[in-house]
């Protein structure tokens, strides 16, 4: 889990430096913000399936 916490915050200093460059109100600056907020979706998708048992595992862990 610390790995997705590591990647989750270099996400959102990515987001807040974005915001703060000169490409804001580009269309750059919206390509580079949906990328990293669809990283963000997908890491936090992928850290909620990390938790959950899959079904049918029998392993019990």
């Amino acid at each position: 889990m610390a790995d997705f916490e590591y990647h989750e915050q270099l996400a959102f200093r990515a987001l807040a430096e974005s915001r703060a460059s000169s490409l804001t109100h580009t269309r750059e600056y919206h390509v580079q913000v949906a990328q990293v907020e669809a990283t963000l979706a997908l890491a936090a998708a992928v850290a909620a399936l990390s938790r959950k048992p899959a079904d049918g595992d029998l392993s019990g862990s």
